[in-house]
């Protein structure tokens, strides 16, 4: 991005933190705040304390987009020091316009610095091209102020910024380092224009690119004048601002954090798969998978952004690795295996998904799995090796010929260091003395009957992966031959849905009991009430959540009895016994973990 091209096209403050902001041409900043009178003043509610003397306090304190969507119709501005408010009935004063335009209780409170949305994060940067291209996507232009972002940058290609994580920049001779990236919530769907909740933002963004990010955080730390229209250039590495930024309280879980990892090297494993061994810039945060786990790989082709779940075949130090089968009519495969090339970069996010291997390892390990299914095999192989394991391993992994099978040597090697695996390979189409060359056997596995044979099978615990059919198929065979069902784990992604639905009524009126069991508090439920989240914040109760629009699952909850019903699709469900508490109402009378 040094090539002069990038720039900062529009500065903003917002000196009441929810009511539109002003913008700025020039700015003196200061090291380690904002931008100045930027979040310096708040509306209480009086639902939370407020400590004196303008502690910084999280935005549940005041009111704000999220919640508030008639927070668009006011604006503020600091004009010679000196605080005004305007509103649809013109300016007023700030000691009587909040009670005015809001009603008691609440009050204009000020902060010894600032209200920022993140204690650490002084300032908000957006790239006009990210928000362009989401506004496509939304068949919609989309107002940049929606992001409510302090500078604004032109010239860099979209989603470029989250690169720049972990970097010092240069913006004429102001220098930041930015921290993180900037998980978005309900606020960014209400339209700043109107008030109306028009495009749910986090819904699209995690249906279409599989993550709610847009923009980062960052912090100053070398002061001067910032200017509309300054150069913006990246100086170099900021690793103290990286581990800050991942450290903070508030941060976002590191897996979900979008980043570029570069491809190091490619290598065939068979005809159709390729594995591809990633750079993982947040490996020095300790981010590093466990057996099971899987990325998410985001891309973009002429159709739009895409992204896919990818199981981490293997892990070296800073590096991971997806083992990716090329599929006629797989978008995101086609699009690795013919564009990705090493040395260049691809969006990832994770690892996600439940580790494979408890702690510890006490029970026989029964493995069966086809075609590329092998994938999270081989990181169960090694994370026994690693811990030493001696007991039982039946592996069984089956393949069409010679020429579909993708890193079973490897399988080998790793079985070479358990003292008690055994490995078995079918061949169900294979070719003129293939059976001979490979040792394998032609065929399909009877998994159960040879798990029976090898090791107490009531005792084991079994993982598999491979066409549905396939795990649906030894899933039956191994329950019936004595596997409880818990002891059974099979490889399942979801697929993200790519609409966003629109909102539905509850489908039943209540009222309900809703109880929140580790908390000790209960409340009555009815339509008026919204989400169960929406509960929760009436109730006093901080539970954490982050988008309130069914994108990011930081709400995700267990429930102990009782029914639900999403109001709102999410973009992918919790397993199990688990609702999303943002999107989710009680159809019966609800006892929640939390």
């Amino acid at each position: 991005m040094n090539d002069g091209q990038v720039r900062l096209a529009r500065m903003y403050r917002y000196p009441v933190k929810g009511l539109h902001g002003q913008r700025l041409t020039g700015a003196e900043t200061t090291v380690g705040e904002g931008l100045p009178y930027d979040r310096r003043w708040a509306i209480a509610t009086g639902a939370e304390p407020v400590p004196e003397g303008g502690a910084w306090v999280p935005r549940t304190a005041f009111l704000h987009l999220a919640k508030n969507a008639e927070l668009t119709r006011f604006g503020s501005a600091v004009r010679d020091g000196e605080l005004a408010l305007h509103g649809p009935e013109g300016t007023a004063s700030a000691e009587e316009a909040p009670a005015r335009w809001f009603g008691s209780p609440v009050e204009l409170v000020e902060a010894a610095k600032a209200y920022w949305d993140q204690q650490d994060a002084t300032l908000s940067l957006i790239n006009l091209e990210t928000v362009a291209g989401i506004g496509e996507l939304a068949q919609a232009p989309l107002d940049p102020l929606r992001f409510r972002g302090n500078l604004y940058l032109c010239g860099l290609p979209a989603w470029w910024e989250l690169g720049l994580i972990g970097r010092r920049l240069r913006i004429g001779e102001v220098e930041l380092e930015v921290l993180r990236p900037i998980a978005r919530c309900r606020a960014t769907s209400v339209n700043p224009e109107t008030g109306e909740d028009d495009v749910n933002l986090p819904a699209l963004l995690g249906a279409r690119h599989g993550h709610i990010f847009c923009g980062v955080y960052a912090r100053v730390c070398r002061a001067g004048t910032l200017r509309e229209g300054a150069t913006v250039l990246e100086t170099g590495a900021a690793a103290a601002a990286l581990r800050s930024g991942a450290a903070a309280p508030s941060a976002p879980e590191l897996p979900r954090w979008p980043r570029p990892a570069e491809l190091v090297c490619r290598n065939a494993e068979s005809d159709a798969v390729t594995s591809f061994w990633l750079r993982d810039p947040l490996w020095t945060l300790g981010l590093e998978p466990s057996p099971g786990q899987h990325l998410r790989v985001h891309l973009h082709d002429a159709e739009g952004p895409l992204w896919r779940s990818y199981t981490i075949s293997g892990a070296r130090e800073g590096q991971l690795r997806i083992s990716v089968k090329r599929e006629s009519d797989g978008r995101g495969s086609r699009l690795l295996h013919d564009t990705l090339r090493t040395g260049s970069d691809v969006l990832i996010s994770g690892p996600f998904g439940e580790p494979a291997l408890p702690e510890p390892v006490t029970h026989p390990v029964v493995l069966a799995s086809a075609g590329i299914g092998i994938t999270p095999m081989l990181p169960i192989l090694a994370g026994l090796a690693r811990i030493g394991f001696t007991g039982p391993v039946l592996f069984c992994h089956t393949a069409r010929d010679g020429s579909q099978l993708a890193l079973w040597q490897e399988a080998e090697r790793l079985a070479e260091r358990l003292p008690g695996a055994r490995l078995r390979l079918y061949l169900t189409r294979p070719g003129l003395d293939e059976c001979a060359a490979l040792g394998a056997t032609a065929g399909r596995p009877a998994v159960a009957a040879l798990a029976a044979e090898q090791l107490s099978l009531p005792d084991a615990v079994a993982h598999l992966c491979g066409p549905v059919e396939f795990q649906k198929e030894c899933g039956i065979e191994l329950r019936d031959a004595g596997l409880a069902a818990d002891r059974l784990h099979y490889e399942v992604f979801q697929s993200p849905r790519m609409t966003v639905g629109q909102r539905s009524p509850a489908p039943r009126p209540g009222p309900f009991r809703v109880r929140f069991g580790a908390s000790g508090v209960e409340e009555q439920w009815d339509p008026e009430s919204g989400s169960l989240l929406d509960l929760a914040d009436r109730a006093g109760l901080r539970l954490r959540s982050g988008c309130r629009e069914g994108a990011c699952q930081s709400c995700v909850q267990q429930v102990s009895s009782g029914a639900t019903a999403y109001t709102l699709e999410p973009v992918l469900q919790p397993s199990g016994d688990a609702v999303l508490l943002c999107c989710a109402v009680p159809t019966s009378d609800l006892t929640i973990d939390a």
